[in-house]
């Protein structure tokens, strides 16, 4: 039988982790079915078919990590469609009119938390330059494979690993020319480009608001994202009070506003 997408970018998970940091790679066997964030199950929305098709070329939205150890060993194994984060997560999508089935739900960070009592926070093993260097390399992967129009990030880890990766993409690309040729930007590289420069630093999402929470024809490389929005963490649905406005909408519904105009190109006009 063939392998299937998620199965491929699974084994690109098998790396060393940083046991002593408190963070330890997703067992081989005995991931979750059901609507599961990658890598802890295929990172797919099944809540009417078992086998969805993958959503190449759609949305991918963009986590911290997955869990703790013990929650993962302990969570059913037909999925996580009743946890907080997947209801409101429904709840945001299926309010800006986009299908929960057109994306690909990942994380940034792709171990698992091996003694921490919580899931929130940051993710062990974050500032470790080898750990955090391969989930860049793995995340650079999963976006030239999955080749989403749209990225959903939730929360900030996942904003600043983004922009992380983007701007380590644009530099590598500015420095691999031909000998002899000039080093400046191709300008059909990042032309009419927004930048996520701004989103490396620490900054509350009222100032990412200010600053444009939806960036544009954003470059990784070779590939082209339509659009990447920066959002808060469906599990703590606390939007009304940390976010500014966008158009004519202030806090959650701020939030519904930005993933209809994201997802624009790829539904068109929505009511």
């Amino acid at each position: 039988m063939d392998e299937s997408p998620s199965a491929k970018l699974f084994r690109l998970t098998r790396f060393e982790y940083p046991e002593s940091e408190g963070v330890t790679a997703v067992p081989t066997h005995g991931r979750i079915g059901g609507s599961t964030f990658f890598p802890g199950g295929d990172g797919l929305y099944r809540e009417d078919e078992p086998e969805p098709p993958f959503p190449f070329g759609k949305i991918m939205v963009i986590g911290n990590d997955f869990d703790t150890l013990e929650n993962f060993e302990e969570a059913p194994r037909d999925g996580e469609i009743q946890a907080g984060t997947w209801v409101n997560l429904r709840h945001l999508l299926t309010e800006a009119r986009v299908d929960p089935a057109d994306a690909f739900y990942t994380n940034c960070y792709l171990g698992l938390r091996l003694d921490a009592k919580t899931n929130r926070g940051p993710a062990p093993g974050s500032r470790n330059e080898a750990y955090r260097g391969n989930c860049l390399r793995v995340m650079a992967e999963q976006i030239g494979y999955v080749k989403p129009r749209v990225i959903l990030c939730l929360k900030q880890p996942a904003k600043r690993l983004i922009a992380d990766l983007a701007c380590k993409l644009a530099r590598e690309q500015r420095t691999a020319v031909e000998p002899g040729t000039s080093a400046a930007t191709p300008p059909d590289v990042m032309a009419g480009s927004d930048s996520l420069d701004d989103w490396r630093r620490d900054l509350t999402f009222k100032e990412i608001d200010s600053g444009n929470p939806v960036r544009r024809n954003v470059q990784f490389g070779g590939l082209q994202v339509d659009a990447i929005v920066a959002l808060t963490h469906p599990c703590l649905p606390n939007a009304d009070r940390c976010r500014g406005s966008f158009g004519n909408e202030k806090g959650a519904k701020a939030e519904v506003e930005m993933v209809r105009e994201a997802t624009r190109g790829l539904y068109g006009a929505r009511p």
